[in-house]
């Protein structure tokens, strides 16, 4: 009897078949195993995770939504409120709270945070008749908590808050401020070593009290040199509703003055500390008086143009002042 040929291709064509049908499984697999990974938590985990931040922060915490997901991994907490301790009205909270983790962070065994972005975060602060803050408990809790000599490792990238705010509200001299559009961006915060010659660029801009204050910096953080630059500008700003806080006992008081500035700080360290501070000042419209007696001057403007001061043993001030005009 004669065997029938043998044919290889045909053999192998069913596994090759089989190929493409195996890895659409998986794909379908990992994409609804994605998809059920964004989904938001049980009511019962979101409650849970506001039950013990209240237990830790003790003051009420709630929670709108909390979600994880694998692919990337990453967490999101929406509606997120922290009462104040002695009222009802919130003390922190955030639109929403989107942080991608890296895979890396598992083997490391320390938290390696790819992006962390914070929407509307608001902070509100009440300074109290008799001094006290609605935070003190938190202060001291944090001062008093057990000390550790490890430092922890951490690396956190792509840091963007955007629409902040902070109310203050100051019931000793019966006032209040705000910052609003507050906005921030750092490109990483980290406690472990990385390229000594990396440029950190952070920017910060927010309105006070209506009034832009817009500051940007670049530094060599990990390098020897500590190498930084910071530069401020600061619109024309009123500060009679500020002036509230000047020391009674002072011989002279400011009735009222517009500020506007812009300023660089440069630092280094080479063998010693290296600080040069320069920039422009106007005080515009300001008024001067003598403690409980009459007005000394009123609409006076002072000007400071291209001065600069260096904190050494050879410390300069250089100044052009302008005086304006006294009526």
């Amino acid at each position: 009897m004669v065997a029938p040929p043998h044919n290889e291709s045909a053999e192998g064509a069913g596994p090759r078949r089989r190929w493409p049908w195996i890895l659409l499984t998986l794909l379908v697999f990992l994409a609804g195993l994605s998809a059920w990974a964004i989904k938001p938590l049980p009511t019962w985990a979101r409650d849970k995770a506001g039950v013990e931040l209240s237990r830790v922060l003790e003051r009420p915490v709630t929670l709108a939504q909390l979600e994880l997901g694998l692919f990337p991994p990453r967490v999101e907490i929406k509606g997120f409120r922290v009462l104040e301790k002695q009222g009802a009205r919130p003390s922190f909270s955030f639109d929403s709270l989107t942080t991608e983790i890296d895979w890396a962070s598992v083997s490391k065994k320390y938290p390696i945070i790819k992006s962390l972005k914070i929407t509307k975060p608001e902070i509100a602060l009440t300074r109290y008749a008799d001094g006290q803050t609605s935070v003190d408990d938190l202060i001291k809790k944090f001062i008093e908590r057990p000390r550790s000599d490890k430092v922890a490792q951490f690396s956190i990238a792509n840091i963007e808050l955007e629409q902040g705010a902070v109310l203050l509200q100051d019931d000793t001299v019966k006032s209040k401020h705000g910052i609003s559009e507050l906005s921030l961006k750092l490109p990483f915060v980290s406690s472990l070593v990385v390229d000594q010659e990396v440029w950190v660029k952070p920017a910060l801009k927010f309105k006070l009290d209506e009034r832009l204050i817009e500051a940007q910096a670049e530094s060599l953080p990990f390098d020897g040199t500590h190498r930084s630059r910071l530069k401020v500008n600061i619109e024309p700003f009123e500060l009679a509703p500020w002036l509230a806080y000047w020391p009674k006992t002072a011989l002279v008081a400011p009735l009222k003055a517009r500020l506007q500035s812009a300023f660089s700080i440069d630092f280094a360290q080479t063998g010693k500390t290296q600080l040069l501070i320069a920039g422009s000042v106007k005080l515009a419209d300001m008024a001067l008086k003598q403690a409980l007696t009459t007005v000394v001057f009123d609409r006076m403007d002072v000007q400071a143009e291209h001065w600069s001061w260096m904190p050494s043993s050879c410390a300069r001030l250089s100044a052009s002042l302008r005086p304006g005009e006294l009526l």
